[in-house]
Order: C-alpha cells, then sequence, then structure tokens
C-alpha cells in the first residue's frame, strides 16, 4: 500500500511522539534511513526553546499535511456512510491536549459512538446535524489519541 507525502509525514510525527530509543531500530526508524524528503520535513516540525531555565525540544506538527490526511479520510467516510463523495466546508484539527478538558471529553470523548479502526490508534465518528433548513455532517477522528480532527460538510 502506497501513503501520501502528508500520510508519511503524520505517521512519521506520530511516531515520533511515541519513539522509544531504548528498543531496536523501529519500524519508524526504518523508513526514516530510506527517506530523506521525510526526515527533512520532520527536521522542519522540530523546535527547540531555550528561553527558560530548562530546553524544551517538541515536534510542531505539520498543519497542512494534519488537514490532508483528515480531508481525505473523512471525504472517504462519508462516502461509506452514503454513497456520496463531496468536498468539505470546514477541516479542523487540534492536538488533544490544548483543548480543555470539558471539550475534549464532549467533542472527542468515548461517549459518542464510535467506530474504532484500530484501538489507541483511529477512531471516527459521523454525526448529522441540522440548524433550520442547513444539514451538514460533521465527521470526527482521534488518531493515536493526541489529535483531533472535524470534518464539516453540506448535506448533499
Amino acid at each position: 500500500m502506497a501513503f501520501s507525502p502528508s500520510e508519511e509525514c503524520v505517521a512519521a510525527l506520530l511516531g515520533g511522539l511515541h519513539w522509544d530509543d531504548e528498543k531496536p531500530l523501529s519500524r519508524l526508524g526504518k523508513i526514516l534511513e530510506s527517506n530523506r524528503k521525510l526526515q527533512d520535513r520532520l527536521d522542519g516540525a522540530l523546535v527547540v526553546d531555550n528561553s527558560g531555565p530548562e530546553v524544551r525540544v517538541a515536534l510542531e506538527p505539520d498543519k497542512n499535511a494534519l488537514e490532508v490526511v483528515a480531508r481525505k479520510n473523512a471525504i472517504g467516510h462519508l462516502w461509506l456512510a452514503t454513497g456520496v463523495a463531496m468536498p468539505p466546508v470546514t477541516v479542523v484539527t487540534c492536538p488533544l491536549d490544548n483543548l480543555p478538558t470539558v471539550a475534549r471529553e464532549i467533542l472527542f470523548g468515548q461517549t459518542s459512538s464510535w467506530t474504532v479502526v484500530q484501538p489507541g490508534a483511529y477512531r471516527f465518528n459521523i454525526l448529522e446535524t441540522e440548524d433550520f433548513d442547513d444539514r451538514k455532517f460533521i465527521v470526527r477522528t482521534v488518531i493515536h489519541e493526541e489529535i483531533g480532527t472535524e470534518v464539516t460538510f453540506n448535506s448533499p
């Protein structure tokens, strides 16, 4: 199965968040060894903050890559549910830790009916809303319990 550069970037970013250098060379390590462009993208995502008493190192997600992956997945989920593929109206991505606890639980908590593709790695749900005569579909996903996405579509 071939992955797009955006999908590779998001997978590598998430793999980097869960990196364990005590283990033998991981799948991510093997991929990075052979993919210089992906290495460069991750190097560009590395943020070092030494303005405080401690040096902090973080990976800044490639927002465009996240949006491309969220859009592609949501279009596919909606197509499988409705038989209609359409462009989204909005695409929003957010690290779940950046959301207040209440918002995180309401939007992405386990209380809704989620379709779990791989436990702890990927889940999604599709909501149909109606405000006056304006029907919309909202596709939410959670990736590795780290990133939440919400993609909104007008009803066909």
